[in-house]
């Protein structure tokens, strides 16, 4: 809670700071606040579009609130950003995973 106010405070002089919403995203999402965690990390991918890292935090989020298709269309954002990148190709799997077990 203390992390939370302080970047909080942050944000409030410095709006645009992706690295204060993204930190105060991932303690909202520690915190079960996954709406406001969502919000914020959509912030961060609408500030940085070409970072995969955001759609990769969103669609983390979005699979801990169950929102697995949210999440596949997130996983498959970062892989088209970043072909390479291991932790979104995992994570995209998994989310197909999670989807045909439904």
């Amino acid at each position: 809670e203390d992390s939370e106010r302080a970047l909080t405070k942050a944000l409030a002089l410095e709006p645009g700071n992706l690295q204060y919403l993204a930190n105060l995203a991932t303690t909202y999402q520690r915190a079960g606040k996954l709406d406001e965690a969502i919000d914020l990390y959509r912030k961060t991918r609408a500030l940085d579009p070409r970072a995969p890292v955001y759609a990769i935090s969103l669609g983390n989020t979005y699979l801990q609130k169950g929102m697995v298709l949210e999440a596949i269309a997130e996983f498959q954002r970062a892989v088209e950003l970043q072909p390479t990148n291991p932790v979104a190709q995992r994570k995209l799997a998994e989310a197909h995973a999670r989807l045909g077990k439904r």
